[in-house]
């Protein structure tokens, strides 16, 4: 199996190392070791993962994160109940990405007032109440002088601290 097939499988679809090995037909512990180094070099990636960490279905007790196959028993309770941990990727962006159970859960109402304009008639002409968008320079400009000033006197400074070291060295 291919580490960067795990990202495509992975992203936005959290799954647990036995539901991976059942779909690319390999053992949990080629797949966990797989996923043990694809998680270490996701830093250098776009990509971040987010591990659900296994825990106690009798007494609530949450495994380390670093343990990606199931754990044979819970060390506080000693139950055998424990739910198997889900390893997911998503962008390392401020995005989120969320997994829905059931579409009866919610509902969404969207109002409003608006219209389309087809382009006939009042082309470019704007009558909502909204901020108009506007062109201009980057507002850095404003302070470009400054900026200009600032930078002559660091070059104009270290050429000076330059002659003043070669006049006080004799070896020049």
């Amino acid at each position: 199996m291919f580490r960067k097939d795990l990202i495509d499988m992975l992203l936005g679809n959290p799954m647990t190392v036995s539901q991976i090995a059942q779909l690319v037909d390999e053992t949990a512990g080629g797949v966990a070791d797989d996923l043990n180094h694809l998680l270490r070099s996701l830093k250098h990636t776009e990509y971040k993962a987010v591990v659900e960490p296994a825990r106690c279905r009798a007494c609530g007790f949450r495994f380390s994160e670093q343990k990606l196959t199931k754990p044979s028993k819970c060390p506080e309770c000693k139950s055998t109940w424990v739910q198997e941990p889900k390893i997911g990727i998503e962008p390392k962006t401020q995005a989120g990405i969320y997994n829905v159970l059931a579409s009866n859960a919610f509902s969404i109402d969207i109002s409003g007032t608006g219209s389309l304009h087809t382009g006939e008639g009042a082309a470019g002409v704007d009558t909502s109440d909204s901020p108009q968008v506007t062109e201009g320079p980057p507002r850095i400009y404003q302070h470009m002088p400054w900026l200009i000033a600032l930078a002559a006197s660091i070059l104009a400074t270290g050429l000076v601290l330059l002659f003043r070291t070669r006049l006080n060295d004799p070896s020049h």
